[in-house]
């Protein structure tokens, strides 16, 4: 994977549909954040939007508010759908172009025809269509809720899926 920046450190891009607090996304974020090569930002709906498939809003205003992540950083909470977050985060330029967007980690599983309607894929896609190669993480179940094995094992592959992957969207169900 061809990374954006002269420090050689993996920019990436985390959202989801779960809402910027859903302790999937928070799990993962801490997780990644231990790896000094990684960059990490978050860029996440404001509230609950599973189930949005990939709609974008067209007619009313995206606010955004900022948390601090700690260490100088700034994610974002987004009045909008998953894929609005990746296209302002992307398009609008609120972060530096991400090298991989991580869309996840869901509740529940995104698997079947579920991805047509999953708000999950429909970020990870939406950064394909942006030319950022993207991740779908789904914790397969709704009734085990610790996202630390997930974010563990997803922490465990990311550095052969970085080395392996440069363009489309993978689609991991833990």
């Amino acid at each position: 994977m061809k990374l954006n920046n002269a420090r050689n450190l993996m920019r990436i891009l985390i959202t989801n549909d779960d809402g910027f607090f859903a302790p999937g996304l928070q799990t993962l974020y801490e997780k990644l954040v231990t790896n000094p090569s990684y960059d990490v930002y978050i860029v996440a709906p404001d509230t609950q939007r599973s189930a949005t498939g990939h709609s974008i809003t067209l007619f009313d205003p995206l606010f955004t508010v900022e948390h601090s992540l700690g260490e100088n950083k700034t994610g974002y909470a987004v009045k909008g759908t998953p894929a609005d977050c990746v296209k302002l985060a992307i398009q609008g330029n609120l972060i530096p172009k991400p090298d991989l967007v991580i869309s996840g980690i869901n509740c529940g599983p995104n698997l079947g025809t579920d991805v047509f309607y999953s708000g999950t894929v429909s970020a990870a896609l939406e950064a394909v269509l942006l030319g950022v190669p993207s991740l779908a993480v789904s914790l397969a179940s709704f009734i085990y809720c610790n996202y630390l094995p997930a974010a563990a094992a997803t922490f465990n592959l990311l550095d052969k899926i970085i080395s392996h992957h440069d363009n489309g969207l993978i689609n991991i169900n833990i």
